[in-house]
């Protein structure tokens, strides 16, 4: 008979974290691209759990089957909040993350940047929508704006999200850190 064992506190802490990445993101969205409140909120929050969903899927669909020491620390590490290593193996495992951190942080603002582009895409309401409102229901048109969103990316918003996951990221190691020594 299998087993479930669901690694609440760390479902609690990601839960916690990702609504103080929407918040500080948010802010950065509303003063980068001059957005509303509700409307920066609004972005913040879809990309957030969108990207978030999709860097769990990406994570847990890695293949840690050749590698059963990175396998063991990382589920150690969710499960224990800590690592299963030798002394000796510390500084290999601090690179390994320091690695993945780098890799996930602009993984995660390349899926961002397309979320929130993709995301104006379909809500956009151009001039030639307003004069002709049967052309806004056409899945052609649908079809065109989002091949433009995946295509075509607005520097602002390159950096704006750029710098939205550098104090976000900031923030949550700051966290981290302060859950660790406290």
């Amino acid at each position: 008979m299998l087993s479930l064992t669901l690694p609440l506190p760390t479902i609690l802490m990601q839960s916690v974290l990702l609504l103080v990445t929407i918040a500080i993101e948010a802010l950065v969205l509303r003063n980068k691209l001059n957005l509303t409140r509700k409307t920066s909120i609004e972005y913040s929050l879809s990309i957030n759990l969108y990207s978030t969903v999709i860097g769990w899927l990406i994570f847990f669909l890695l293949p840690f089957s050749e590698n059963k020491f990175l396998e063991l620390n990382f589920v150690s590490f969710v499960y224990f909040n800590n690592f299963y290593i030798k002394p000796a193996e510390i500084w290999s495992i601090y690179q390994t993350i320091l690695l993945s951190c780098v890799i996930f942080f602009f993984l995660i603002c390349v899926i961002e940047l397309k979320l929130l582009d993709i995301l104006e895409a379909l809500l956009q309401t151009s001039e030639e929508h307003k004069k002709d409102p049967k052309a806004s229901g056409k899945p052609v048109v649908l079809k065109k704006r989002i091949t433009v969103a995946l295509l075509k990316t607005e520097p602002s918003k390159v950096s704006a999200i750029i710098m939205a996951n550098g104090f976000s990221y900031t923030m949550i190691l700051a966290i981290l850190f302060l859950l660790q020594i406290g």
